[in-house]
C-alpha cells in the first residue's frame, strides 16, 4: 500500500505523511522541537519535509551538524523554496521490548532537537518500518529522505549532502 501511495500524484503531502507517521486523524503525533508542544501533522502541509530516520543510536555530532544547518536555514531562509521542516522518525525494532533505558535515550535525543519529531516511536507501524528498510534501505545509520510539498520523494537519502 505505501509503495502505491508514493507512486501516485497528490495535491499536498498529507496522505503520505499520515501514512508514514500516524494514520489516525484524531491524535497530535508530532512534538514541536522549540516549544515541546504536541502538534497536528497539518503543520507540515505543502512544505518540503526532510524525514530524519534513525535508530536511538544517532550520535550527538550528527545531531549538532543538522541543528546548525537547520538553524541557519531559519535565519537566512526567507524565500519559500528554501523553507523546509525536519521530522525525526525514530525506527525501533518492534520485536524488541521497549525498556526504560530506551525511553530515556529517546527522550534525551528528542529534547535536544529543535525540529519536529514523532511523539513516540510506538506510533510508527510495522509496515512503515518494513517500507523504510526495504525501499529506502535504512540500516541503522541515519538517512534523510526529502519529500517535496506534494509528498514526492526528491531524494531517498540526502544525509551525505548535509556533511559537505
Amino acid at each position: 500500500m505505501l509503495q502505491n501511495l508514493f507512486e501516485s500524484i497528490h495535491i499536498d503531502n498529507m496522505r503520505i505523511l499520515r501514512a508514514l507517521i500516524y494514520p489516525k486523524d484524531d491524535a497530535l503525533p508530532l512534538l514541536e522541537g522549540s516549544t515541546k508542544r504536541r502538534v497536528n501533522i497539518d503543520v507540515l502541509r505543502r512544505k518540503n519535509v526532510l524525514l530524519l530516520i534513525s535508530g536511538l543510536s544517532i550520535s550527538q555530532d550528527e545531531l549538532s551538524i543538522l541543528e546548525h544547518i537547520y538553524n541557519e536555514s531559519r535565519v537566512s531562509g526567507n524565500r519559500m523554496e528554501n523553507r523546509y521542516e525536519i521530522v525525526w522518525i525514530p525506527v525501533v525494532d518492534p520485536s524488541v521490548m521497549w525498556t526504560d533505558a530506551m525511553q530515556n535515550r529517546f527522550e534525551t535525543l528528542q529534547t535536544t532537537m529543535t525540529w519536529y519529531s514523532v511523539y513516540t516511536p510506538k506510533l510508527i507501524e510495522k509496515a512503515v518500518i518494513r517500507f523504510i528498510k526495504e525501499i529506502w534501505h535504512f540500516r541503522n545509520k541515519p538517512i534523510l529522505v526529502v519529500l517535496d510539498p506534494q509528498g514526492k520523494v526528491v531524494s531517498p537519502n540526502a544525509i551525505h549532502m548535509m556533511w559537505v
